[in-house]
């Protein structure tokens, strides 16, 4: 230091790390075509790659649901322990032990969940929300059932509007008229048709790996000069 002394940080090893494997129950919200009984994911995998049809269209919020088994190697005295998703497609809201511990919404998704784990089970859920990207994509796959305007070039583009698509030539009668779709199988309306059938689907879903990390402090010790 500025006065001579010297200082020694004693750091342990940390323990390795404990993935929590599957299976994973979840749960899709309602209303957004997934399959409305509690799906099992054996592993963790994006809903664009589900062969379900309801899933790998999916946009909104599922629930993933696990118990995590603790030893007390990670409760030790002056350990930090946190609480790692790895990969999530968007964001993600945290419960352990019915107590919120977070929203993460950018990498890395990792939170501290120290004093909330309790040695042996531990009730873990992670709420996941995509984007709408990969639902109209799915809605696009429907007989359509509005009539589009001239796609946008991409050097017609202004700055507020730097990407190709169309809007709507005319508002569709139905929409007018308080009537039911004709194209029943969609979820999604907008006025502007960012996607085709043929647009790439968007990764989505809990990709993980999801991880319990512990991290000892250091603990420092004052010696003579």
């Amino acid at each position: 230091t500025r006065s001579g002394k010297r200082l020694t940080a004693e750091v342990p090893a940390p323990p390795p790390p404990l993935a929590l494997a599957g299976p994973w129950r979840v749960t899709f919200a309602k209303g957004g075509g997934a399959p409305k009984e509690t799906q099992t994911f054996e592993s963790l995998t994006p809903w664009n790659a589900s062969p379900v049809t309801g899933i790998r269209y999916f946009s909104g919020t599922a629930t993933y649901a696990n118990e995590v088994t603790v030893p007390a190697a990670f409760l030790a005295k002056g350990q930090r322990v946190f609480l790692d998703l790895g990969d999530v497609r968007e964001l993600a809201s945290v419960r352990l032990n019915r107590r919120d511990v977070g929203v993460l919404w950018h990498a890395p998704y990792r939170v501290e969940v120290t004093d909330l784990l309790r040695e042996g089970e531990n009730r873990l859920e992670i709420k996941v929300t995509n984007t709408w990207a990969n639902r109209m994509i799915g809605d696009a796959q429907e007989p359509e059932d509005c009539v589009w305007g001239q796609p946008r070039k991409p050097w017609q583009a202004t700055n507020e509007l730097a990407y190709t698509g169309c809007g709507l030539a005319v508002l569709p009668e139905w929409l007018k008229d308080g009537e039911a779709r004709p194209s029943k199988g969609r979820y999604t309306f907008c006025m502007w048709n960012y996607f085709t059938k043929q647009s790439t689907l968007l990764p989505a879903g809990l990709l993980g790996p999801v991880r319990l990390v512990g991290e000892p402090e250091a603990v420092f010790a004052r010696s003579a000069p």
